[in-house]
């Protein structure tokens, strides 16, 4: 938990992730995201190790042992969190690394963020290419009640966890949700590359 670590490796994991818990804070004073956040019971990560240890940092400083269940996914093919939590220490991809998520292709797990992962993260997925594609596209298209939007490949793989998530018997007891959960999905990038935005969407 938050109080296994160190002062001094509090700190340190803090100023790691500083400027992506500040989203989440941030974000908090907007009326809209403060509701939101005091009732959402799920939240879906598809990031680097210190976007990661920022996020779940910020959840168990603002609530506690209360915090929502917190999932991480990443690149079947760059899967060194899900190895990590394997093994049961930092651990490195057994991949090629090479994903159309390109944000996401981390072949190694940091130390420092896997001190503070380890204890914080109920459930870790892995995800192929074409789920991130597939969500880009759902994303896109929008809904009767959901307006498009425009989110990269990298971005989308929250979706594309969520997707997953809800088809997997045993991520989903794992998580302890269902379909009367309320989720939060943070997608860190739009069309950053309009041309393999284009191309992929086809």
């Amino acid at each position: 938990q938050h109080a296994e670590l160190e002062g001094d490796e509090q700190a340190a994991l803090k100023t790691l992730g500083l400027n992506y818990a500040f989203v989440l804070d941030a974000g908090e004073r907007q009326a809209f995201l403060r509701g939101l956040l005091v009732t959402f019971e799920l939240c879906v990560l598809t990031v680097p190790c210190s976007l990661a240890a920022g996020v779940a940092s910020y959840l168990w400083e603002r609530f506690g042992e209360r915090r929502p269940v917190l999932i991480v996914a990443e690149p079947r093919q760059a899967d060194c969190l899900t190895r990590s939590a394997i093994e049961g220490r930092p651990a490195v991809a057994t991949g090629s690394v090479d994903s159309v998520m390109a944000g996401l292709a981390c072949g190694e797990t940091s130390t420092l963020a896997w001190r503070f992962l380890e204890p914080s993260v109920d459930v870790f997925l892995t995800l192929e290419d074409e789920e991130a594609v597939d969500a880009m596209r759902r994303l896109a298209e929008g809904s009767a009640r959901d307006v498009p939007v425009v989110s990269g490949e990298s971005g989308a793989a929250g979706a594309a966890a969520l997707v997953q998530l809800a088809r997997s018997g045993t991520a989903k007891a794992q998580a302890g949700r269902d379909a009367s959960s309320t989720v939060l999905l943070i997608s860190t990038e739009g069309a950053t590359a309009p041309s393999v935005y284009a191309e992929l969407m086809g």
